[in-house]
């Protein structure tokens, strides 16, 4: 929702987003998931940055290893896993775009931009946004009898990655990740019934969609884990000496200041009113309106 308000507000073309791609640092997060890579699992990223790429070369993985799966070409020639691991290849595949291979160089950029504004500019609840047929037709493929953990996601406006879920009829377990900031090494693991659940309503937003997952279809194990996912995924990541000690430097502000054009006070105006209609606070929003 975001990316769509501002993106329609400015009109850079998403370049505010190149922000986030100036990063080489992956953190325990990234490793633990290269760790994934090089034991065989599928991996699949909505993260349009590098970091993946990054801890994969940072833990001894060949730059000619690994293949990104970025473009509607590469899913159609990259659309089989298990082939390209036999092979000796690690697929990265980048669910949501990027704007660059930077295995191979190329230039990928309205792979991510499309995607955005799909999502962005149409992301509501009563609008059912979905990935694209060929991606959604990918995930159900390679989901077929499998387990799958999301990790990142809060479900709170993640609607194209839950209407696809809604419709991958051939997942076997399906296992949600929710971090939790003051949780400690507490870990609470729990299993959405849809015949014994409390009252829909009550329930908070993730729980809703999961127990509407599960209802669609009853033969998928629906769980959620509320653990701090960091203290959670150290347990699985031994080298904790790759991690880089110097932390990502620019500073935000200073950046856009440098790379876009700063907008007009109207403008700016606009967009803090949307951020807040968006969010439901309705006074800030009118608050704006009324200066």
């Amino acid at each position: 929702v975001l990316v769509g308000i501002i993106h329609k507000s400015i009109e850079d073309d998403f370049r505010f987003l190149n922000f986030f791609t100036q990063s080489d640092k992956p953190n325990l997060e990234h490793f633990v998931l290269a760790e994934m890579f090089k034991k065989g699992h599928f991996v699949i990223t909505s993260n349009f940055d590098f970091l993946l790429e990054y801890a994969l070369l940072q833990s001894d993985v060949p730059k000619k290893k690994i293949v990104p799966v970025i473009t509607k070409k590469d899913y159609e020639k990259f659309s089989d896993p298990e082939k390209l691991y036999k092979n000796g290849k690690i697929p990265v595949y980048k669910i949501h775009g990027s704007h660059r291979n930077i295995i191979t160089g190329e230039d990928t950029r309205n792979s991510f931009i499309n995607t955005l504004k799909l999502i962005g500019l149409n992301q509501t609840e009563s609008n059912i946004v979905q990935l694209e047929p060929y991606k959604a037709q990918f995930l159900d493929k390679i989901s077929n009898e499998r387990s799958l953990i999301i990790i990142g996601y809060s479900g709170r406006n993640d609607f194209d990655l839950l209407s696809t879920l809604k419709i991958m009829k051939k997942l076997k377990n399906l296992i949600w990740i929710n971090h939790i900031s003051d949780g400690g090494s507490k870990e609470d693991l729990y299993e959405l019934d849809a015949q014994k659940s409390s009252d829909f309503n009550s329930l908070d937003k993730l729980d809703q969609s999961l127990l509407e997952i599960k209802q669609l279809n009853g033969s998928i194990n629906v769980f959620r884990l509320n653990v701090n996912t960091s203290k959670f995924l150290e347990k699985f990541f031994k080298e904790k000496d790759k991690l880089s000690k110097d932390k990502f430097t620019i500073d935000l502000t200073e950046w856009l200041k440098t790379n876009i054009d700063e907008p007009n006070e109207l403008t700016k105006l606009f967009i803090s009113n949307k951020i807040y209609f968006e969010t439901k606070n309705y006074i800030d929003a009118l608050r704006c309106l009324e200066r």
